[in-house]
């Protein structure tokens, strides 16, 4: 199996508890089946308590189990049973290591997804009890097996992403970056980041020692980070970052080449929309063109660094990706191609007052 991270790894398990959820009808139709085996127990032990003779205790029983046939028959399995495909393709595909395939939930989940439906097709062919007790009993185990399901991905998904609520006036920053596996890199990655943070607090007039950047967390490998800071600052920095992976995928998809971000104060100021945003944030822009122009050359050289030879970026859950065809592509461009210099001068042109994405 293929390496993937602990983001990718919670990613699934999400995906896998959303496709459990979406078949609730699905689960209730094997525990109602499953709930038959306690009437079933209830039975037998009347039968074993009332010494009665055989012919009385076969009664009983043969009375009972054409009850529970009674009610299966009465379920609408046909949608039961789409619904247990879906069920089984997802657990089928699930990424578990096979050193551990023999110590997690899903070890024999197929196995008992295949027995139910085997077991249910012999009690439509013969309609015996025999048939009858061994479709109930398969339908509890697969419900305790999938239960034993959800409750594993729930407490994995708490301990691996567990709940987080950011301080007063703070928000948060989720980014994952798949292609950060060099440790230089990692580290120049996280270094822009807070330099994005504090040249966005200079401008916004937010205090660092009053609202530091802090990590939730961080893993490496791929690099996955969750911050939180400033909710004004946080905001801007996820516009930013946002607009400029757009930027890059868009015309490296339509050129066919990485176009780096660029580097006179104008265009920066067309494609970050810095200007407009502060103002929006109720800076009053007209007496610190000179520091919009210098950070904005700032914060070209740090989303540069960020972006280098990353096809796909998630912030704050949302994808943007080059597309899985260009990705090989983009990662030889970006080798050969380091995106932005932070050679640009700040004085090169003035700042447009047009905003927006290109």
């Amino acid at each position: 199996m293929a390496r993937i991270s602990v983001r990718e790894f919670v990613e699934r398990l999400q995906s896998l508890s959303a496709v459990i959820e979406t078949n609730t009808e699905t689960l209730n139709r094997i525990q109602e089946i499953a709930n038959l085996f306690s009437s079933s127990l209830g039975t037998l032990n009347s039968v074993v308590s009332s010494h009665a003779d055989k012919g009385q205790s076969l009664r009983m029983l043969t009375e009972e189990f054409r009850k529970s046939r009674a009610t299966i028959l009465t379920l609408k399995m046909g949608k039961t049973f789409v619904g247990i495909d879906k069920l089984r393709a997802q657990f089928s595909k699930f990424p578990f290591p096979k050193a551990l395939s023999h110590h997690h939930p899903f070890t024999g989940i197929v196995e008992a997804i295949d027995t139910f439906e085997k077991r249910y097709e012999a009690f439509l062919e013969d309609g015996t009890p025999v048939s009858t007790l061994e479709v109930i009993v398969s339908a509890m185990m697969l419900r305790r097996s999938i239960a034993a399901i959800e409750d594993f991905v729930h407490a994995t998904v708490n301990i691996l992403d567990p709940p987080f609520e950011p301080e007063k006036g703070c928000g948060i920053l989720s980014l994952f970056l798949t292609s950060s596996e060099d440790y230089s890199s990692t580290i120049e990655k996280m270094a822009a980041v807070e330099g994005m943070y504090v040249e966005l607090c200079n401008l916004l007039n937010v205090s660092t020692s009053a609202y530091p950047l802090k990590a939730n967390r961080i893993e490496s490998g791929s690099l996955w980070l969750k911050l939180f800071g400033e909710s004004k600052v946080v905001a801007m920095m996820t516009s930013l970052i946002e607009r400029s992976a757009s930027f890059l995928y868009r015309n490296f998809t339509n050129e066919g080449k990485i176009e780096s971000i660029p580097k006179k104060v104008a265009a920066i100021e067309i494609l970050l929309g810095l200007s407009a945003q502060l103002e929006a944030n109720g800076v009053e822009t007209g007496n610190i063109k000179e520091n919009i122009q210098k950070s904005a050359v700032s914060l070209s050289k740090h989303l540069s660094t960020l972006l280098a030879g990353e096809p796909t970026i998630e912030v704050n859950g949302k994808k943007l990706s080059v597309g899985e065809e260009m990705e090989q592509k983009f990662l030889s461009e970006s080798r050969m191609l380091f995106l932005g210099d932070g050679k640009a001068s700040a004085t090169s042109e003035e700042p447009s007052s047009q905003a927006g994405e290109q």
